[in-house]
């Protein structure tokens, strides 16, 4: 079976519970910068000639990585080496590696992202903006990484960033 062929195979087991979620969907503008890296990661996505990411289940194409690192029936395993691939592409290539890894990881950065701004006085755009940073360098300097919770160790620092940066925020608003 040829790698393209092997690929769209897996796109067929892993897509239809990936786009089915129950949650609310992204609402453009709330997160520029999110937003911005959302636009930049589609187009990576749709490139003739993809990034492929070597996993147990395969050469997978940029556009399906995310959707098998979301898809619950994903094993945790096999979430973690994609990750572990991710941030070593990202570390030994940067550029579109590293976008990669930061859209893959969008969905989670989001959720951080709107908990750490349920109060107004806090700037969306100002903690997507920390998200980001944060979790690109956890990504490009987290040594060693974890052999399991992979993602959950680089957004670790994300999370600590984005609620340090909404508290004082409030506490700004506060005086």
């Amino acid at each position: 079976m040829s790698p393209h062929l092997h690929s769209h195979a897996v796109a067929v087991r892993y897509m239809p519970d990936a786009h089915r979620s129950t949650r609310r969907r992204v609402r453009p503008g709330r997160f520029p910068a999110f937003d911005a890296a959302e636009c930049s990661f589609a187009m990576l996505a749709a490139d003739p000639a993809p990034l492929r990411v070597r996993t147990r289940l395969g050469p997978l194409p940029a556009a399906l990585v995310r959707s098998v690192l979301v898809d619950p029936a994903t094993p945790p395993e096999t979430v973690d080496e994609i990750w572990r691939t991710l941030a070593g592409r990202a570390r030994g290539e940067g550029g579109v590696w590293l976008l990669l890894a930061a859209g893959c990881a969008l969905p989670k950065l989001r959720s951080i992202a709107w908990h750490a701004c349920r109060a107004r006085v806090v700037e969306r755009d100002e903690v997507a903006q920390e998200l980001l940073t944060a979790f690109t360098h956890a990504l490009l300097h987290t040594d060693p990484l974890p052999e399991v919770e992979v993602l959950g160790e680089l957004l670790r620092p994300a999370r600590a960033a984005a609620h340090r940066l909404a508290d004082r925020a409030r506490q700004i608003a506060r005086t």
